[in-house]
């Protein structure tokens, strides 16, 4: 069986921690509530995970979700 573990990041150059940490959970979640709901995965199949990405190529690399299997 396929794990799938949900990454939230947010951008740690702007805003505060507490804001970047709350945004990067906000998107993990999003699409968390999407794969379970729309998709019929299994929440089981599912990890969320958070991250303040400090120093990134360009703001939009690091305001993202990524999925790893």
């Amino acid at each position: 069986e396929l794990l799938i573990t949900v990454m939230g990041s947010a951008d740690g150059n702007t805003g505060t921690q507490k804001r970047n940490q709350h945004l990067s959970e906000a998107r993990a979640k999003y699409i968390f509530d999407i794969l379970t709901t729309k998709y019929g995965i299994s929440p089981d199949r599912l990890t969320i995970k958070t991250e303040v990405v400090k120093k990134a190529a360009a703001p939009e690399l690091s305001r993202a979700v990524i999925f790893t299997f």
